[in-house]
């Protein structure tokens, strides 16, 4: 069988990305303020930039972390890790995570440093350009520029170890640089809309839960979709593992998401315009449906990998070693198990990365989308 390209192998996180900017192109529509007299307009290009880079953002940062956390996935560390032939397989799939954590953690730092610039244009509206000074100037007194500059020193750290296990494998522990790149994840959600909720301390920790599980799960499955769909074995070491870390982020996404989401509407209600109002009749409130909308036909879609196709992969990665079926000569079953094993995991998963990557994107409008 042919290798397939990088091409191929990036095809579902690349549908992913263009999902989330597309989501994050329409929010910004939606949401989008007529300008109001005496207030300086920062311009088109940095309204509609802002989002788009704010949604690379958060993309590169789930790619970073689901990379960082493959080898965990894996299995690949310890004494409970895998047996020798199957650590000499492993070891070309988990080369390659590394070298594309090193690009993604690049990435990540990049389009912090592009958020940066247009959060301070943004800031300086009343100013045709911005320089050098002024970025300083928003980074050392706005929170969310001290935000963003904590991500980049972040993110470079975490690149530099990636760079690291690129040269020395597992001696850079995974646990090290996953963890490093969870904890670059809290700064932002700290200084947005939570900062001045109702509850804003359980607001802000609700809401930090919330990104946190949600990288993982985009992250992770995007690693287990672009390293594993096409090695059924390792495939069916890796995604039992993914299932258990999966069904805690679906759990704590929507149980964080909806108390978010309620407390801003709390927050902004009012008897006049009451909460259910609020929902059906704002920009944020469609905003808030639609990104339901979208973790419904995601669970719909995890659910699908869990119960259907989990145990046809688990069963496909033993007859891919010998062990199942196929070694007893119960052929039938073995090629039903080919049809709906590792080729049904890739198509799900593209559906699944496709869905969370525009809820993403609409998630990225809403942290910055007024109310009205």
């Amino acid at each position: 069988m042919t290798s397939p390209s990088a091409a191929a192998r990036l095809a579902p996180l690349s549908a992913a990305v263009a999902a989330a900017l597309a989501g994050a192109l329409a929010g910004a529509g939606i949401t989008v303020a007529a300008p109001v007299a005496g207030i300086a307009d920062p311009g088109t290009g940095v309204l509609v930039a802002l989002p788009l880079v704010r949604t690379l953002l958060s993309v590169t940062a789930a790619a970073t972390v689901g990379l960082c956390l493959f080898p965990l996935l894996l299995g690949a560390l310890g004494p409970g890790g895998p047996d020798n032939t199957t650590a000499e397989r492993a070891e070309p799939v988990l080369h390659r995570a590394r070298r594309w954590s090193v690009v993604t953690s690049m990435a990540w730092a990049a389009t912090t440093v592009a958020a940066l610039l247009l959060h301070t244009a943004e800031f300086q509206a009343q100013q045709a350009t911005i320089g050098f000074a002024d970025v300083v100037a928003y980074a050392s007194d706005v929170a969310t520029g001290k935000a963003l500059l904590s991500v980049i020193g972040l993110t470079l750290l975490l690149c530099a170890l990636n760079v690291l296990a690129v040269r020395h494998r597992e001696r850079v522990p995974a646990e090290i640089r996953a963890g490093l790149g969870v904890f670059a994840l809290l700064p932002l959600p700290a200084t947005g809309h939570a900062a001045g909720w109702v509850g804003q301390d359980y607001a802000v920790v609700a809401l930090e839960l919330h990104v946190i599980s949600a990288v993982v799960w985009l992250g992770g499955l995007a690693a287990l979709a672009v390293l594993l769909a096409n090695d059924v074995a390792l495939l069916a070491t890796a995604l039992p593992r993914f299932s258990v870390v999966a069904t805690a982020c679906i759990a704590t996404t929507a149980v964080t998401g909806t108390i978010s989401g309620l407390t801003h509407l709390g927050t902004h209600g009012s008897s006049a315009a009451p909460m259910s109002v609020a929902l059906i009749g704002t920009p944020y409130g469609g905003l808030l449906l639609a990104k339901l909308a979208c973790f419904a036909a995601i669970a719909l879609a995890g659910a699908k990998m869990r119960w259907r196709i989990l145990p046809a992969v688990v069963a496909q990665g033993a007859d891919a070693d010998g062990h199942g079926d196929l070694a007893r000569g119960a052929s039938h079953d073995a090629q039903q198990r080919t049809l709906t094993g590792r080729p049904a995991f890739a198509a799900w998963a593209s559906v699944e990365l496709l869905l969370l990557g525009l809820a993403f994107g609409i998630a990225t409008v809403l942290s910055r989308a007024g109310f009205g």
